[in-house]
């Protein structure tokens, strides 16, 4: 009978820390005070500096992959790019070498 009494003696002692950290972490008190409109509009503005962000990225991204396409191209022709390096006279074709 003893041991029963400490058990529920030791389970409430331990339970007062547990409950006090429990409670005061921010998702609880999150759902008991419910959402701020200013934390969320300060939240959207984020997301959308994020996209914004987001869209610049990919567009850095298209160009470095177009570079590198360039300079593979020129790697693996390296006299492709001698022949561009010829100048050519403003009134013949481009692709056409002086007289």
């Amino acid at each position: 009978m003893f041991w029963v009494m400490g058990f529920i003696l030791v389970f409430v002692a331990l339970m007062i820390p547990t409950l006090a950290i429990v409670l005061n972490s921010p998702v609880v008190k999150g759902y008991f005070h419910g959402t701020d409109p200013v934390k969320l509009g300060e939240v959207i503005d984020r997301v959308r500096a994020i996209e914004d962000e987001l869209s610049q990225m990919a567009g850095d991204i298209e160009a470095l992959q177009s570079e590198t396409q360039f300079v593979q191209r020129l790697l693996d022709d390296p006299e492709r790019g001698e022949q561009e390096k010829q100048l050519t006279s403003p009134d013949s074709p481009p692709g056409t070498s002086p007289e």
